[in-house]
């Protein structure tokens, strides 16, 4: 097969070819039948776009049935017409979900427009022609729609981006979202801010953001090593014990209690100095950028279960909580207590008795670590 001449896409888990032979062939519009009484169904299945599915077929019959020569013909043609429309819906789906998985996508995008720089048609026209450009000039890719927010009906637009080179640069800003009702962090576009308005450009969750994430991860939690700062301090709190007693001990106060409690805090000092290597060896063990990447890419690669081997070292499931821990890339380990808190946090799980009844839903407490 020459596979230069075929469709490629990817269903999620395997890259498929569409020999050219077996391409779908699209009619052209002088070779189209003509439907009588389509453009009669495309406006009335228009105007019902609010109604419930029963309600729409109804309403759509009932403007169609003067048309036909009783009743039942006209029901039949508008079950024709919706289940057509329910294919192509189909069929657009699918080739939107081929088109998706082709890509690695790199950010989720939102822009809206400034009342004083844009009127909406403009926006419209100018956002379209702006990602066209970078579409071409800086390889860009986008899937997208258009939206109304609910309460303001003001028109905005949201994509998933593939964005190898950024134009402008991206600006953290704290403000108020008046959805959620409180503080809120976005990233936004200083070309787009400046041409257009408010946007806000998300991470996706790609391997490489994730593998940034945990090595911002790791140094936050080395930094935070409260267990090596509590030694240290205790540490010093010893050393001025010892450096009082000597200083008694110059000026002539000796005795057996004294010596004693010098020797106790001596070896005090001695453990605590043990202790303190320790944790500093751990916060030297670093697991550099490669050894994740290398570590999670093995692990994408196994069929699921395996993957789940691979992944998830134990899971504890108590009457309150249940504990998720991770196998690490780490491969020189101190101890077992060395990891990381990923996540601890309620959720609301449904509960069941033995005999399947529900007991209704309860706080739960999920906690994943390394």
């Amino acid at each position: 097969m020459a596979y230069t001449n075929a469709k490629i896409y990817f269903d999620g888990s395997h890259y498929i070819a569409i020999p050219k032979e077996h391409f779908s062939r699209v009619q052209k519009p002088s070779e189209q039948q003509y439907e009588p009484h389509k453009a009669e169904f495309n406006k009335a299945y228009s105007e019902s776009k609010s109604l419930p599915k029963k309600e729409r077929k109804e309403f759509i019959t009932n403007s169609l049935k003067d048309i036909f020569e009783n009743e039942w013909q006209a029901e039949e043609y508008v079950q024709k017409q919706l289940n057509r429309v329910a294919t192509n819906r189909i069929k657009r789906k699918v080739r939107l979900m081929r088109k998706v998985n082709l890509q690695e996508w790199t950010h989720f995008c939102t822009f809206t427009y400034n009342d004083k720089i844009h009127t909406e048609d403009s926006f419209k026209e100018k956002l379209r022609n702006t990602l066209k450009h970078l579409v071409s000039r800086r390889g860009w890719k986008y899937i997208g729609a258009w939206e109304r927010s609910p309460d303001k009906q003001r028109l905005h637009f949201h994509g998933i981006f593939y964005i190898p080179s950024m134009i402008g640069t991206l600006q953290e800003v704290t403000d108020y979202s008046t959805k959620t009702h409180r503080r809120q962090i976005t990233h936004q576009n200083t070309h787009f801010l400046k041409h257009f308005g408010r946007n806000d450009f998300k991470n996706i969750c790609t391997l490489e953001y994730i593998v940034d994430q945990l090595l911002e991860l790791q140094e936050r939690k080395i930094q935070e090593n409260t267990v090596l700062k509590m030694l240290v301090k205790e540490q010093r709190q010893t050393e001025n014990s010892i450096n009082n007693i000597m200083s008694a001990i110059e000026n002539g106060g000796t005795s057996n209690t004294v010596m004693k409690r010098l020797r106790e805090l001596e070896n005090q000092n001695e453990e605590l100095e043990k202790q303190i290597r320790i944790e500093r060896a751990k916060t030297a063990c670093r697991i550099s950028k490669e050894e994740i990447e290398r570590y999670y890419k093995t692990a994408l690669q196994q069929e699921p279960q395996m993957l789940i081997n691979y992944l998830v070292k134990e899971m504890l499931l108590f009457d309150d909580k249940m504990e998720i821990i991770y196998n690490t890339p780490r491969t020189l380990s101190l101890d077992e207590s060395q990891g990381f808190l990923l996540y601890d946090g309620n959720s609301k799980m449904q509960m069941y008795e033995t005999n399947g009844v529900c007991k209704g839903k309860t706080d739960f407490r999920l906690v994943m670590k390394f």
